[in-house]
């Protein structure tokens, strides 16, 4: 008759129990990451935003303050 080893035989709950606590914290940390993330973005795109808007508005104005000459070629 073979006997088990005495390790073999105890399941070990509260290990489980930690290795579960361990992935949960490490899913928070990582959705927390993807959210920190996704408001950098939308910060950027928002600044991106307003300086197009910036330098349209300062393109606009120089051609608007100094417009370029230019000949009309007529046909002979």
């Amino acid at each position: 008759m073979k006997l088990t080893p005495s390790f073999r035989r105890r399941s070990r709950p509260s290990q489980r129990g930690s290795a579960v606590l361990v992935m949960l914290i490490f899913l928070v940390l990582m959705f927390m990451l993807c959210v920190a993330t996704s408001q950098a973005i939308y910060s950027s795109r928002q600044e991106v935003s307003l300086i197009e808007k910036q330098q349209l508005a300062r393109l606009a104005a120089s051609t608007n303050a100094a417009p370029a000459t230019s000949r009309s070629i007529s046909a002979p």
